[in-house]
């Protein structure tokens, strides 16, 4: 409008051409504002505008078509086919499911005065390896200036606003539905995606904030409000630039026991003609126990695991016949487990910290699960405590997946056919 008739659209009515009240500019030269303008705002689409639309849904059509086709022809080639399993399995929730009241909870809480997302993440329940917020949650104070800002861009009828108050309200609805619906322990790594709704209820409140201090004081924005964004967003990017940098390994603390484990093994096993197996007592040293395997076939082992284990390691590694040597993995909890059964001897450990110091943490650890299960000690203080001791645990390490790896060789078996071991070791929980 005003680089098509600037005579009449600028002369006439100079601040309505700019935008602030668009009636009166159409009012006042709808032959010009109207005719020649294609870009009719954020609440229209121009031709151009459509046609990008178009061909933007027509792309996603097409590729979701592809990404479902493989699913959806399982289902007609397979009795029962993937889909249909999945469906059964959450539908039956043999393993018991969890309720609506703790799924709000879950979700509220990252609505609270200090969410964990925008400050600290809390450590997931001890006992349980759970959300802490299964169990309790703050009052969602923020969420009530959310809710204040969702009817505020509600009741402007702009479409964007309207559609931002829907995906949210959507998102909530359908993240509570998700958390009651989750079968068996809600763990708490796979609630990250939590953190979402509460992101976005903030950024609801945060344009709601803008549009009434634009409105209130037009030139605030442009002094203030753009440039303040955009000196935050710069120190974000510098910041968020500057950790990914200096971040190092994700779990330097796995290397450092690797590297101490490994040549420890080799002098045992490295000159084994045969077999090895590799048992990771039901997958919890098996992120060790990869390391491991891929340590030995460097040194020229021919290092094997459980048929079980196939779409893990691959099938050119399940064993194959007799194996000469078979080795366990332990970590953390799972050491003493292991270390009970008879015939077996460790051939290999590193810890974190000194072992006399792990063992006292590690003693006062099951005095406070104890007192925890009793209800002598609060669901908090237990979580709290908890993660106190694992830090000390981990000592300079912190980003290790464990704080203390044995490897154990299996002196009652040897030369055996693959099969069950002829000490099983007992299954243990891992932490998630």
């Amino acid at each position: 409008a005003v680089g098509t008739a600037p005579a009449t659209a600028v002369g006439t009515a100079p601040d309505t051409a700019v935008g602030t009240a668009p009636d009166t500019a159409v009012g006042t030269a709808p032959g010009t504002a109207v005719g020649t303008r294609t870009d009719v705002g954020a609440e229209g689409r121009s031709a151009p505008g459509r046609t990008r639309l178009q061909w933007a849904g027509l792309v996603t059509a097409v590729a979701l078509g592809v990404l479902w086709l493989p699913p959806f022809v399982d289902e007609l080639v397979h009795t029962p086919g993937n889909l249909t399993s999945i469906v059964r399995w959450f539908h039956a929730g043999e393993d018991g499911v969890h309720t609506v009241s703790e799924g709000w909870r879950v979700i509220s809480a990252q609505f609270a005065l200090v969410p964990e997302w925008l400050t600290v993440k809390k450590p997931f329940n001890p006992l349980t390896g759970e959300s802490p917020y299964m169990y309790g949650a703050p009052v969602p104070v923020l969420g009530l200036a959310v809710v204040v800002a969702l009817v505020v861009l509600w009741r402007r009828g702009t479409r964007s606003g309207r559609a931002l108050v829907a995906t949210l309200a959507v998102t909530v609805v359908l993240g509570v539905a998700a958390v009651a619906r989750t079968v068996g322990s809600a763990f708490d790594y796979r609630l990250r995606w939590t953190f979402i709704p509460g992101l976005v209820g903030l950024v609801a409140l945060a344009w709601v904030v803008w549009l009434v201090v634009a409105e209130r004081w037009p030139r605030a924005e442009r002094r203030i409000l753009v440039p303040a964004s955009l000196a935050a967003l710069t120190a974000l990017c510098v910041v968020n630039g500057y950790t990914a940098a200096t971040a190092g390994s994700p779990q330097g603390g796995d290397t450092e026991a690797m590297n101490e484990l490994i040549p420890e093994v080799l002098d045992e096993v490295g000159d084994v003609d045969g077999q090895v197996a590799i048992d990771d007592v039901f997958q919890s040293g098996a992120w060790h126990a990869r390391g491991l395997v891929l340590a030995l076939e460097k040194a020229g082992v021919d290092a094997r695991v459980d048929g079980a284990r196939a779409d893990l390691f691959g099938r050119h590694r399940v064993v194959a016949g007799a194996f000469e040597v078979r080795l366990v993995v332990a970590v953390d909890k799972v050491v003493d487990t292991v270390a009970d059964q008879p015939g077996t001897r460790v051939i290999a450990e590193w810890s974190a910290i000194p072992l006399d110091r792990m063992r006292e943490l590690e003693a006062e650890r099951r005095e406070l699960e104890t007192a925890g299960n009793a209800g002598r000690i609060g669901i908090d203080d237990v979580a709290e405590r908890s993660a106190a001791i694992d830090d000390e645990l981990r000592g300079d390490t912190r980003n290790a997946g464990a704080y203390h790896v044995v490897v154990y060789l299996d002196e009652t078996v040897g030369g055996a056919a693959t099969g069950p071991p002829a000490t099983p070791v007992p299954a243990a929980n891992p932490a998630p």
